[in-house]
């Protein structure tokens, strides 16, 4: 895995940099610590508005693959601006997002329509 190194920051703590996609096999445990470095905030409708605390792509897509199989359902209770619904439809998995935040719904809707 190329886009993975690890290194160890100004107070001695061990970090795995994970550069663009997330391998689905990536090793996590606990205590483990990551930086991820994200290539795709701006990859089809992901750029679309700057939705406060936004979730990078590449997050929700390697949870999807990691934990569910393609035709199953995804849940976002807090879909926000839609990101973990589009990377679960990219993912061929069925995606319904909640959100209690009429902008939420409006860009969500933007997206998915």
């Amino acid at each position: 895995m190329d886009n993975i190194t690890e290194i160890v920051n100004d107070f001695g703590e061990s970090i795995v940099r994970v550069d663009g996609d997330i391998p689905v096999d990536l090793p996590a445990k606990d205590g483990d610590r990551f930086l991820f470095i994200s290539h795709d905030q701006s990859f089809l409708t992901h750029g679309l508005h700057k939705y406060p605390a936004k979730f990078f792509p590449e997050l929700p897509r390697w949870l999807i693959k990691r934990y569910s199989q393609e035709n199953d359902h995804i849940l976002d209770p807090f879909a926000g601006s839609g990101t973990t619904n589009v990377e679960a439809l990219l993912s061929k998995r069925n995606s319904v997002g909640i959100d209690v935040d009429p902008f939420s719904r409006f860009i969500s809707n933007l997206l998915m329509h």
